[in-house]
């Protein structure tokens, strides 16, 4: 009996030196540190330039990096005044004797695993076992509270993981969506290898609208949803206390035994002491754990929120933008179209009054040359009868003279009379050759006439060829115009100008057909008055046909003159045309390019829905752990009241055992 009093007062002084200690604890963990690039080679088809290439695309993936944070843990050790030499019976009990300097202690819970025996077995239990249980009840009582340390320790630790899971799955939806946003991005030409991709814009309007009310619907219920756990977990809260409360009431109303010593004072206020330290271990633990778990989730739906308004900015801006361009492209294209519908037409009729001009000039010309050979060929008639008239009257005089002479001669004439008549025929010779050369003079001045026709003519055909090439040109100018509605009036006045002058020509040409004719007319009077007005009609006539010719000779080079500034006028307006139109497919080359990269940016944003999908589910998950954690709580809080009230029936035990111990001893005084 002895033996069993030393060993209990032993063992309660035992339990008595060791302590629970809440210590703070620096552990890595891995946690996202950026991106990195790398290239992957893809197995695609060559082009057949290419038969043997080597294609690469960039991919992107997360890096890790050690971090460390502080954890606060339930930790065994010994109690103020206690050292590891001063703790009694420490060779005796080897498991209490707690861990060298510098390990973590081993918890007193895990060495005596074995020996533990719950409670909560009924009175039955304990009522048939007294005689050999009852000097271990406070043992027993050491252990169902280092099994309660133990369990508030795993849930510490459950509630470490679960925050610790939590945010690394939001990091890593964070860094998967990254990552599918940069192996969305185009890659250049270098990394994807020789090939040729061809974008045609069928209209200015989206294949799809990315449904950003629904995915801000679905962000607004996981909050709620968040919003809902939160409120459980205080009512779990409000639960626990309730139990709490219940349990000191409990406490409370247990009615101690009469003349307790005070052994079981310091029992009860140990255990007392214990409870509470664990209670308000387990609350400050799961309230610090619940409210970081509860910012890190606003924290990221605000996040999520802020991106998704940001991206819903962005989109909408983007929609105005395409909206706005596309409004002035189409109108741009129906000014163009409009000004275009003008300009052909005035080249049209540009055309037909160039065709009418050239026929007009044509028949004009060959009326004038056909005239003018048929009053040449007149004056050269009359000119021709005139002569003959006068020389068969010369041959009629000058046969008249020889009879005259022969007839003087016969009849017996003085000496001198020969003499005379030489100088008379001399005379007369004299005269029949100038006839000669001025008859020879003006055959050879219709000759040259003739030659002047003829140049005249093949100047008319360089005209008409020069008016085909000019016709030409303005054929392949309407293909190539643009919207030039300046110089198009530029042009169209140059054609008026260009009629004028062709009108200009037509009278001056009708005005050297009267001069002509005025020409012939002289032409035919000087040659019926010949024969006293010789030489008047001669200086006349040459000085007439050498006025004509050279006013043909200027209005001819006028005529080329301007034909040609003509054709440069038409040639450098389709350069300048053709310039103009070149900077029109530029630009609209660039609207294309940037319409391009505009549908390839709305493309980028098509996988933020799947992410934000993905992010929702994960929420979901985490949403369902936490229910799982809070069953878990509710469990441990069961298990609590059932320990609880195993406890009470083992004090309760305990006081009858003591107060049996009182009473043996008295019995045998």
């Amino acid at each position: 009996m002895e033996h069993s009093v030393s060993e209990r007062v032993v063992r309660r002084f035992l339990c008595r030196n060791w302590c629970a200690y809440v210590v703070h604890k620096n552990v890595s963990c891995a946690v996202v540190g950026g991106t990195e690039s790398f290239l992957q080679p893809e197995a695609l088809p060559c082009p057949p330039e290419l038969p043997s290439c080597a294609q690469y695309r960039t991919h992107f993936r997360p890096t890790y990096k050690i971090a460390y944070k502080t954890v606060t843990e339930l930790e065994w050790r010994c109690c103020p005044g206690y050292q590891v030499k001063r703790l009694p019976h420490a060779s005796h009990v080897s498991r209490h004797v707690p861990a060298p300097q510098g390990e973590t202690p081993m918890i007193p819970s895990q060495e005596i695993h074995n020996d533990i025996i719950h409670p909560w077995g009924g009175e039955g239990q304990f009522g048939g076992q007294a005689g050999h249980r009852g000097p271990q009840s406070a043992e027993h009582l050491e252990e169902e509270v280092q099994r309660l340390s133990q369990m508030v320790l795993d849930m510490q630790a459950r509630m470490t993981d679960m925050s610790s899971n939590l945010r690394l799955d939001f990091q890593e939806d964070a860094s998967k969506m990254l990552v599918t946003l940069l192996n969305n991005n185009r890659q250049p030409a270098s990394a994807r290898g020789a090939e040729t991709q061809t974008f045609q814009v069928q209209d200015f309007s989206f294949d799809h609208e990315t449904p950003m009310e629904e995915v801000m619907n679905k962000i607004t219920q996981v909050a709620d949803d968040l919003e809902s756990k939160t409120n459980t977990l205080d009512g779990l809260l409000g639960r626990v206390d309730r139990h709490d409360g219940q349990i000191r009431l409990l406490m409370e109303s247990s009615t101690p035994h009469p003349a307790p010593s005070s052994a079981d004072t310091d029992l009860r206020a140990y255990l007392d002491g214990k409870i509470q330290a664990l209670r308000e271990e387990l609350l400050e633990g799961m309230e610090i754990k619940l409210a970081d778990l509860k910012s890190s989730c606003d924290y990221k739906i605000t996040s999520v929120q802020e991106q998704c308004e940001g991206q819903e900015a962005n989109y909408l801006s983007l929609a105005e933008l395409m909206d706005s361009k596309e409004s002035d492209l189409r109108s741009e294209i129906e000014d163009l179209k409009t000004k275009l519908t003008d300009p052909t037409n005035r080249v049209e009729n540009l055309e037909l009054r160039l065709n009418s001009s050239e026929s007009s000039v044509a028949a004009l010309c060959l009326s004038v040359e056909e005239k003018l050979k048929s009053e040449r060929a007149e004056a050269i008639q009359d000119l021709s009868e005139a002569l003959e008239d006068k020389l068969t009257s010369m041959e009629d005089r000058f046969t008249n003279l020889l009879v005259y002479t022969r007839a003087n001669s016969q009849s017996g004439l003085q000496p001198g009379s020969p003499d005379l008549l030489q100088r008379d025929v001399t005379s007369l010779k004299g005269s029949v050759q100038t006839l000669e050369e001025r008859l020879n003079d003006l055959d050879h001045l219709c000759s040259k006439e003739n030659k002047d026709n003829l140049n005249l003519r093949q100047d008319f055909q360089s005209c008409n060829t020069a008016i085909g090439a000019v016709e030409r040109s303005l054929k392949a100018q309407m293909n190539d115009i643009g919207a030039i509605q300046g110089q198009l009036l530029n042009q169209s006045m140059n054609v008026e100008d260009v009629n004028g002058e062709i009108s200009t020509i037509k009278g001056r040409m009708g005005r050297l057909e009267d001069s002509l004719s005025d020409v012939v007319r002289q032409q035919s009077h000087t040659l019926q008055s010949v024969k006293t007005t010789w030489d008047q009609v001669k200086t006349g006539a040459e000085q007439e046909a050498e006025g004509v010719l050279e006013l043909h000779r200027k209005q001819h080079e006028e005529l080329k003159l301007k034909l040609e500034e003509l054709g440069r006028q038409v040639k450098a307006e389709s350069e300048q045309c053709r310039e103009k139109t070149e900077d029109v497919e530029k630009e609209i080359a660039h609207v294309d390019s940037r319409i391009v990269s505009v549908e390839s940016l709305c493309g980028k944003l098509d996988p933020i829905s799947g992410s934000l999908q993905r992010l929702k589910e994960g929420l979901n998950k985490h949403v369902t752990s936490l229910w799982t954690c809070v069953n878990q709580l509710n469990g441990t809080v069961r298990a609590h009241a059932r320990d609880i009230g195993g406890l009470k029936g083992a004090y309760h035990n305990l006081q009858n055992h003591i107060a049996r111990d009182h009473q043996v001893p008295a019995q045998h005084i």
